[in-house]
């Protein structure tokens, strides 16, 4: 059963016997609920809890990149073909510009793209299926609130 909030939970029954195995933030682990952010799930309704892995997204990084990789060498060429044909000419400060930006653009998206994380799921399986309780690009954080509701399940019988 998932609650609207940690208030409606309180109602449903006494938490002063409960077992906190884990509390930090808005989450809270006991024995008979698991309040994840706004979510709140009854211990006794909760099959399973897993760690997913979200993958990275890198395509928006490396999209920028070659985008501007592709501006800046098409600028570059301009600029070294005229030079070669005609010299030096002020005319050609109009290239260097965008050449200068598109680099910067290749290298914000070359940045992006090498710094993006994965995001970690608190995977939360019931009788009506499974679902991202809770989403972190905290490993550990994740990880711990995983054992613990595992913890609470155990016990539980």
């Amino acid at each position: 059963m998932v609650y609207e909030s940690h208030a409606q939970a309180m109602k449903e029954g006494d938490m002063s016997q409960e077992t906190v195995y884990f509390q930090k933030g808005d989450v809270t682990i006991t024995s008979t609920r698991a309040t994840l952010g706004a979510k709140t799930y009854a211990i006794a309704d909760v099959k399973s809890a897993s760690l997913g892995v979200i993958p990275v997204n890198r395509a928006p990084g490396i999209i920028l990149a070659t985008i501007g990789g592709l501006i800046s060498t098409a600028s570059t060429v301009i600029v070294v073909v005229a030079l070669i044909l005609y010299g030096s000419d002020p005319s050609l400060s109009c290239c260097i510009g965008p050449a200068i930006i598109a680099t910067l653009m290749s290298i914000f998206g070359i940045v992006r793209a090498v710094r993006a994380k994965p995001k970690y799921a608190v995977r939360v399986g019931s009788v009506t299926g499974e679902s991202d309780a809770l989403v972190s690009e905290d490993e550990p954080w994740a990880r711990e609130i995983v054992q613990a509701m595992n913890r609470a399940i155990i016990e539980r019988g």
